[in-house]
């Protein structure tokens, strides 16, 4: 072939190599062809915008197991929600005062061991002590922001996916607006990348959807920048331990069920595990309340663990936890403070999301409706990819 022709996408270490033609159906030679097949589709969609460099592009492939078809259905998501839910999804600002504050609060956090060394990409997440310090929104475009980075620098999370575990130790019935993300070493050091939220001390300083922005544009990074996160998966830990029952009320069913279904329908990288430590009775009975609102495969990755660090010690070893948790992989302070550069090296990149998106005019065939489309159990109907 050309070499003019090759994919430019960055080479993967053996293991993740290995586990990508194993576990992703890769076939390294056909890479090119099989992105320049998906590349043609997108071309030919007049309603679609995408980004269409080979390391982005590639985390669709590799995230639907090389099915063209689900990676149509994926991309065309991607974009379709992050058009109709910008303040969820689509950062395009990483120097917002507010956006910045938000990461210096040290609530979301990727892990450097994935899991078990080979596995997913561990995140987490702690829960903060006020509820109103900032929008809703803030979190979730940083959290999606954070993961679409690893499509382009995580190999571990695009392979392996992603482990979250929630601490809820200092949460309160509010406190679900206030996540923190480090990275740290992959689960069993070539495992899922793991990310660590944790709700911290800081009241009423993000609504919701500041939460989602922060903590998907976090992971958005990881689309370009962890290979272990984008094999492997992530995996999140949220921390309550600072939460209070103040937290939850901003997060709605409608809040959750946008968010749980772009990471399951749209992101192209796995969500192996939803780990929640240090949760109280009143957090029982939320995730109790929101969860039948999702799919029964969402549901199945969430694992729910009170203060007793026993419970979440089988699904996690103390190692691949944080210093600041008695374990070995990385402080959350430090990681913090090295994730902030990453903000300043992706700044172009954010900027850009304003220029790719849907335009449901000019969609061949029926316009998508989300309201119609997802309908109220949140299941989509009438997307068409052909």
């Amino acid at each position: 072939m050309d070499r003019q022709m090759k994919p430019q996408i960055k080479p993967l270490p053996e293991e993740l190599q290995k586990a990508a033609i194993e576990e992703l159906g890769e076939v390294p030679e056909r890479m090119a062809e099989d992105l320049q097949i998906f590349k043609q589709w997108i071309e030919q969609q007049p309603h679609l915008r995408a980004r269409m460099d080979d390391q982005f592009l590639i985390q669709f492939l590799r995230g639907c197991k090389y099915s063209l078809e689900k990676a149509k259905k994926k991309i065309d998501i991607f974009y379709a929600m992050k058009t109709k839910y910008p303040e969820y999804f689509n950062l395009t600002n990483v120097d917002d005062p507010l956006f910045r504050q938000l990461h210096s609060t040290e609530f979301f956090v990727p892990l450097p061991t994935p899991l078990n060394g080979k596995g997913p990409r561990i995140i987490v997440c702690r829960i903060l002590g006020g509820p109103d310090d900032y929008p809703p929104n803030y979190f979730f475009q940083y959290s999606i922001s954070i993961i679409e980075m690893m499509l382009m620098h995580d190999p571990y999370a695009c392979i392996y996916g992603i482990m979250l575990v929630y601490d809820f130790a200092k949460a309160t019935p509010i406190v679900f607006l206030y996540f923190q993300i480090l990275y740290s070493t992959p689960l069993n050091d070539h495992g899922p990348r793991i990310i660590m939220c944790r709700f911290q001390d800081t009241p009423n300083a993000f609504p919701p959807n500041n939460f989602f922005q922060y903590c998907n544009s976090r992971v958005e990074i990881m689309l370009m920048n962890d290979p272990y996160a984008c094999i492997n998966g992530i995996m999140l830990i949220c921390d309550f331990a600072k939460a209070s029952p103040s937290h939850l009320l901003p997060f709605t069913v409608n809040i959750i069920k946008q968010n749980a279904m772009f990471s399951e329908k749209a992101f192209p990288m796995r969500f192996k595990t939803f780990c929640m430590i240090n949760i109280a009775s009143y957090a029982q009975q939320f995730f109790n309340l929101i969860l039948p609102h999702t799919s029964e495969k969402f549901r199945n990755k969430f694992i729910l663990c009170g203060t007793n660090s026993a419970q979440w010690a089988k699904q996690l070893p103390v190692e691949y936890m944080p210093i600041d948790y008695g374990g070995k992989n990385g402080s959350i302070s430090e990681l913090c403070q090295e994730y902030d550069k990453l903000w300043d090296e992706y700044r172009d990149y954010f900027k850009d999301n304003a220029n790719y998106g849907t335009d449901e005019h000019l969609r061949l065939g029926e316009p998508f409706n989300f309201d119609d489309d997802f309908g109220t159990g949140g299941t989509l109907r009438k997307l068409n990819v052909d």
